[in-house]
């Protein structure tokens, strides 16, 4: 993920061998919290990939950027992957886990193509599907970015294939949109 994006979206770094990266949750306001993540040098055993402050709520990450007024969103799974998708220069927006998705979140994108993408696993698979229901009920248009086993779109970012994968996502399912 390039300086750029880390520094637009406020991601900043603090001097912890653990848990290095800081990852601010806004709202128009201010902001909710900051997630600390485990960095990918920590020894990970026995260890949460995400710290979040004691009793903390779920907020969707980076929801200011869009807006309800938004013609595309690509829903992701952790921040990583949000971020990865905002590198390529789509629109993304982000849960904890899949788990923790609130479904109220999606009526801010009821008017919009909504692209979920979360990771190639069962649990992924599961949530995309509960969501692309969820958005069908609302009439809105829905498509899940089916993944490998395995892999998310931050493996892809790395491998640097998102953006053209993403592209062909786009085109397959004839969605219009221009970065």
């Amino acid at each position: 993920i390039s300086v750029k994006t880390l520094e637009d979206m406020g991601v900043w770094w603090q001097d912890d061998d653990d848990y290095a990266v800081r990852i601010p949750y806004r709202h128009m306001h201010g902001e909710w919290y900051t997630r600390s993540l485990l960095s990918p040098t920590a020894d990970r055993d026995n260890r949460p990939k995400v710290l979040s402050p004691k009793n903390a709520e779920h907020h969707m990450y980076n929801p200011l950027r869009l807006g309800p007024n938004a013609e595309l969103v690509f829903f992701c799974e952790g921040e990583y992957d949000t971020l990865s998708v905002i590198d390529t220069g789509y629109p993304a927006v982000g849960s904890q886990g899949t788990n923790t998705f609130n479904p109220v979140w999606g009526r801010l994108f009821g008017g919009a193509t909504n692209c979920i993408a979360f990771d190639g696993d069962a649990a992924g698979i599961l949530a995309s599907r509960t969501l692309r229901k969820f958005f069908r009920a609302q009439e809105s248009d829905a498509f899940i970015v089916e993944m490998e086993e395995g892999t998310d779109l931050n493996d892809l970012h790395q491998q640097g294939i998102l953006g053209e994968f993403l592209r062909e996502f786009l085109e397959e399912n004839e969605i219009d949109y221009e970065r």
